[in-house]
């Protein structure tokens, strides 16, 4: 599992070998606002090592009941998917105090890290990669949809949270769903609070921006925002500010690829298209359809299975070793420091929660602008030709 955070961009932080309970933390990859999550090795007897990854509760959070709540739901929906292109959830307990969860480990990058490798190269993710990234999650979130709690009762699972930095790709060209945070699922329903919005500002669908009853295709929005960003190399829903994001979002003022990359494909821009339009009934009514959608252009264009193609990208892309991949030695205590270039913008921070007064307006700016500007013109020539 990977987080996308400025400092893991820049190197690991290598720890001294440190044991956890069963667990050897070996770096720190990263973390969100409540949880750290490290590089560990599972050692067993015989010389028995498997590597993995450790999220630890932040230690300020150990006694919020609320978060502790969040945490656990995480450990109890992930323990129930089992499929290859999620990835796998094989412990959940405490140690000294602390909570944990223990996942697969992902030898590779996220998507975030591709694209921003990309963007750095001044190229784009090929289509027959972004095809074969779709088809994946597709498999991924048909999974999540149709999972089934303990008792076999539907577990009508939400990820909400489907973005490059939750996608890893491995060296083999694997494609694996991460991070179920803030998965939204039968388990957790009751602990939900209206008016509280989760999620990354420039992922939204238009209902989670407006803060509306969600279902399965708001995930299938946050697909069309991934796939849009890998084949164009940039954000859909990103503006200058967080309200301005969210206001996108609610609206999904999204371009068409072809309105700036030139000779888009028209095929695949309708796919992307109908997977991001704002009105849920308009979009693939499952993961299942969206994926027949991009296996038949898959087929019309006469691509092959991209595991290759996507493991030699990133070969390509990171020469000097996986992003999830520890380095050799040591950062040098003499490291520069984090550079604004290498912060997010205020409207990418990833938020696990934001609680709104009232929705966001559906209106756009320009009409609001345009309103105020005719209320203000009619106010004035009252007071000019009208009052004595």
């Amino acid at each position: 599992m990977a987080e996308d955070t400025a400092a893991s961009r820049r190197h690991l932080a290598l720890l001294q070998t440190e044991r956890f309970g069963r667990y050897r933390l070996l770096a720190e990859l990263g973390g969100g606002g409540m949880a750290r999550v490290f590089l560990a090795n599972f050692d067993g007897p015989g010389g028995f090592v498997k590597p993995c990854v450790v999220k630890k509760v932040r230690p300020e959070y150990l006694h919020d009941a609320e978060f502790r709540s969040m945490f656990l739901n995480e450990a109890r929906v992930a323990a129930l998917l089992s499929h290859p292109n999620i990835v796998q959830a094989f412990d959940f307990g405490e140690c000294d105090g602390e909570h944990y969860l223990a996942l697969e480990y992902v030898e590779g990058a996220s998507l975030a890290d591709v694209v921003r490798a990309c963007r750095k190269a001044g190229r784009t993710v090929p289509l027959s990669v972004v095809t074969h990234v779709g088809i994946g999650l597709c498999e991924a979130l048909s999974c999540v949809h149709a999972a089934r709690g303990p008792d076999g009762a539907p577990l009508r699972a939400i990820h909400r949270d489907v973005t490059p930095a939750n996608v890893l790709v491995s060296r083999t060209g694997a494609v694996k769903l991460a991070d179920f945070g803030v998965v939204k699922s039968a388990l957790n329903a009751m602990a939900s609070k209206p008016g509280v919005l989760k999620g990354k500002a420039t992922y939204l669908s238009p209902e989670q921006a407006r803060l509306e009853p969600l279902d399965s295709r708001s995930d299938l929005f946050g697909l069309g925002l991934v796939l849009y960003e890998l084949c164009t190399g940039r954000s859909a829903l990103a503006r200058g500010s967080f309200e301005a994001s969210i206001r996108a979002a609610a609206n999904a003022e999204i371009a068409l690829p072809s309105a700036f990359v030139p000779g888009f494909p028209p095929r695949f821009e309708r796919i992307l298209a109908r997977a991001l339009t704002a009105r849920r009934d308009d979009r693939y009514a499952s993961a299942d359809e969206m994926r027949a959608a991009l296996e038949v252009y898959r087929s019309e264009e006469r691509f092959g299975p991209a595991n290759q193609e996507l493991s030699a990208l990133l070969v390509e892309l990171f020469p000097n070793g996986m992003p999830t991949k520890p380095p050799a030695a040591p950062p040098s205590p003499l490291a520069a420091p984090v550079t604004p270039a290498e912060i997010d913008e205020i409207d990418e921070i990833d938020f696990e929660e934001v609680e709104l007064l009232e929705p966001p307006p559906t209106r756009h700016w320009r009409e609001i602008a345009f309103a105020a500007a005719v209320g203000l013109a009619a106010t004035a020539a009252f007071w000019l030709f009208v009052l004595p």
